[in-house]
């Protein structure tokens, strides 16, 4: 019954960029969408198409007024360009 239709799957992590992204760092330079691959590995099974996701990062430590608008800023643009 769900095929046909899309999801998009967006995430926030406690974790910096460079946890995904640096040589030796604990995500072993896997994107997210790869830590999260039997999310998707389900939903494929029912059917549903994945688009383009987003991801936040660093959503407690150092979080700031000004990077909170800079994700806000670059979560609308992502929605913009997917939808």
């Amino acid at each position: 019954m769900l095929h046909g239709r899309k999801y998009m799957f967006t995430s926030s992590w406690n974790a910096p960029i460079e946890a995904f992204t640096v040589k030796g760092e604990f995500f072993e330079e896997q994107d997210e969408d790869q830590v999260l691959i039997g999310v998707h590995k389900m939903n494929q099974f029912t059917g549903l198409e994945r688009i383009e996701g987003f991801h936040f990062h660093e959503m407690e430590k150092g979080v700031t007024d000004e990077k909170i608008a800079e994700d806000k800023r670059e979560y609308l643009k992502h929605l913009n360009s997917v939808f």
